[in-house]
């Protein structure tokens, strides 16, 4: 009898830490995922610009090769290079956080689909509603921004 009552209150005590570390996750993905939210507007700024530059670059470098101004047109050249290598950091920067995407996605929605004791219900734990519409708003800019600007995921 002494045994059973002291199994119950362990369990008891590891059911209220799950609980805990639980919680701590839901809201550790949230901030997280603000976070991604915010590196997305920045690289999707950062696309648009190298984008719009590199087309202007290009057709400026065309002129001025057919001009016979070497010196000038290795400047711009040097010019489109740099930015090539930030689209192209950029875009791995994106690719990066679609991965992240569907791993925080797996990670708060496996146990519960598993029935392993995860999050459960929208109602047990009210930051998991708070995560789930942010994982999605998030998952609908990454397609956006993957959709527009061709990058590969």
């Amino acid at each position: 009898w002494p045994l059973t009552v002291v199994g119950r209150e362990q369990a008891e005590e590891m059911a209220v830490r799950q609980t805990a570390a639980r919680a701590e996750e839901q809201i550790f993905v949230q901030q997280h995922t603000r976070h991604q939210l915010a590196q997305l507007e920045l690289l999707s700024g950062c696309l648009s610009f190298c984008r719009d530059e590199l087309r202007v670059a290009r057709g400026r470098s065309c002129k001025i090769s057919k001009l016979g101004m070497k010196e000038i047109a290795s400047e711009e050249e040097h010019r489109v290079r740099s930015l090539e290598e930030k689209s192209a950091e950029a875009e791995a920067r994106v690719q990066a956080i679609a991965q992240d995407h569907r791993d925080m996605k797996l990670q708060i929605n496996g146990p519960a689909q598993s029935g392993a004791g995860g999050g459960g219900e929208g109602g047990e734990f009210p930051e998991r509603a708070i995560v789930e519409e942010l994982l999605r708003h998030l998952g609908d800019k990454v397609d956006a921004l993957l959709n527009e600007f061709s990058i590969s995921s």
